[in-house]
């Protein structure tokens, strides 16, 4: 699966640089989708998950406060809302980096993500995104900077 990294510089700040995920076959990137598929169904949702992230990049950082795990610790998958019924997650790649990913509907009265297959299958996928994006890092062909993410952040691939 072809992906790229992009910088959502409307929403980064001097405390955090906000990123989001494209996949190749699809027309935005994954925070967009979800600002697109929700805001007029969950309004009040959508601009607490827009604040929220301006919060962290402006004022706050990124701060454990802000995120709840939703994988094992040797993956930094974390979900941004605390809601009932929709997930938006991030991977923090460091403590000014944040690299959002897949958002979706959890199923009612199923709070375990083991009870929602599809947001399960979702984290596996960015886990297997933070492990290229790490190898790149280590192989030298991205890196983490104070503005961020540096090196080629298209065509990349897991």
């Amino acid at each position: 699966m072809k992906f790229s990294i992009l910088n959502i510089k409307s929403l980064s700040g001097s405390k955090a640089q906000i990123y989001s995920i494209k996949y190749e076959e699809k027309y935005a990137s994954e925070l967009k989708i979800f600002i697109d598929k929700f805001n007029d169904s969950h309004t009040e949702i959508v601009n607490e998950a827009i604040q929220r992230i301006q919060l962290i990049a402006q004022k706050e950082g990124v701060q454990d406060s802000f995120f709840r795990r939703e994988c094992p610790k040797s993956h930094n998958v974390f979900r941004l809302l605390e809601t009932k019924e929709l997930r938006l997650y991030c991977i923090k790649l460091d403590s000014t980096i944040l690299l959002f990913g897949y958002s979706g509907t959890k199923k009612f009265n199923k709070i375990k993500l083991k009870d929602n297959p599809s947001l399960q299958q979702e984290v596996k996928t960015l886990q297997k995104i933070e492990d290229a994006i790490k190898e790149r890092i280590k192989k030298g062909e991205l890196s983490i900077t104070p503005e961020g993410l540096k090196g080629n952040l298209e065509n990349l691939e897991i």
